[in-house]
């Protein structure tokens, strides 16, 4: 019986040790095969490594190669001048350009030594004419001393009495110095004047024209005192006084010059408390208003108007064309009268304002 059980179990038992020898055997083989199959792959992987470095180590290498010929190309162009831009070429000839085959390097230029500059001419200097001086005339006189022009003193009549003038009653030419004592630039005007009296002989009378402003509250005393001088023949130098102190207008001040002057000083009060003294200054004013002349200094002269102060050596070329042009109308054989009317009319800016200069400082009629 136990022979026959033994040969029951005998052929399973068989079978199965040889079933697991088997699985045995394939687990190790398929252990060598994947082993073997890992160690071909690490391999595989390391020749593609040294590949990769291989190529990027050429590629380093080539990198460096073009470097040194673009540096050896910078080197070239520097040694070169610099070229104009090309043209740039059209879309056609641009692809036309690529499809050619490239261009062998033409061998570089020697630079050609620079063209050594000419000498420039030095320009000749030409001689510069020198301007020949010009009289100059004086602008401010020492109205202290006494002038020569004193001996030209004379007087211009009017239907209210006479004004102060300067040069023959005859001249052709009259210029009316129309003035205030208590104004600063008439100051001025007087020093420049100075020089123009008596400078110009028979041709030209200076005359005095008397316009005392309202805002100077002194200007008519002042205005008083030096006609009361005129009256007696010392106007001229009595102006010089009270221009050369213009701070000192008070009363004691203008007797202490007629004083001076060695003045008659009852008659010089007199004429100072003279209505008809007052009147003819009022009617010096009447007139400056008429002809818009009422700034001051202001001149007339043969109708022509200048209201302020420039220059005496404007003053001058005013009065040396007047002189001319009353030498052209003479000429024509009209009298002194008719030719300084003329011209009166024909340069005031107004025909009233011509005809106002032609009765009042011509003929000197009394203004309103």
């Amino acid at each position: 019986m136990n022979e026959a059980v033994s040969k029951k179990w005998l052929l399973p038992v068989g079978f199965l040790a040889t079933l697991v020898v088997g699985i045995l055997v394939g687990v190790q083989i398929q252990y060598v095969v994947c082993q073997k199959y890992h160690f071909n792959q690490q391999a595989s992987q390391a020749a593609v490594a040294v590949d990769t470095n291989a190529v990027a180590a050429a590629a380093a290498a080539l990198v460096m190669q073009q470097m040194n010929a673009g540096a050896a190309a910078g080197a070239v162009a520097v040694a070169q001048p610099a070229a104009a831009p090309a043209e740039v070429k059209p879309e056609a000839q641009k692809a036309e350009a690529q499809a050619q085959p490239a261009a062998q390097p033409q061998p570089v230029a020697q630079p050609q030594p620079a063209a050594q500059p000419q000498p420039v001419a030095q320009p000749v200097a030409q001689p510069v004419a020198q301007p020949q001086p010009a009289r100059q005339v004086e602008e401010t006189a020492d109205l202290t001393v006494p002038k020569e022009w004193f001996k030209a003193i004379s007087e211009y009549k009017t239907e209210l009495g006479s004004s102060p003038a300067v040069g023959p009653e005859t001249a052709p030419v009259k210029v009316f110095v129309i003035s205030d004592f208590q104004c600063p630039v008439c100051r001025r005007a007087a020093e420049g004047m100075d020089g123009l009296m008596g400078e110009f002989g028979d041709k030209v009378q200076f005359v005095f024209w008397q316009n005392p402003l309202d805002m100077h509250p002194r200007a008519m005393a002042a205005a008083k005192a030096s006609h009361a001088a005129h009256r007696q023949g010392k106007f001229w130098q009595y102006h010089n006084m009270i221009f050369a102190n213009p701070r000192a207008l008070d009363d004691a001040t203008f007797t202490t010059y007629a004083q001076t002057l060695g003045l008659d000083m009852q008659k010089f009060a007199a004429d100072m408390a003279d209505p008809a003294l007052e009147a003819k200054i009022r009617s010096d004013q009447a007139l400056t208003k008429k002809i818009d002349a009422m700034g001051t200094p202001a001149f007339v002269i043969n109708g022509k108007k200048q209201v302020g102060w420039g220059s005496a050596g404007g003053i001058k070329s005013m009065i040396d064309m007047e002189v001319k042009a009353m030498e052209s109308l003479m000429a024509t054989g009209l009298s002194a009268a008719e030719a300084r009317a003329k011209r009166a009319r024909d340069l005031a800016e107004k025909p009233e304002q011509g005809d106002a200069i032609v009765a009042h400082m011509f003929e000197g009629k009394k203004a309103e």
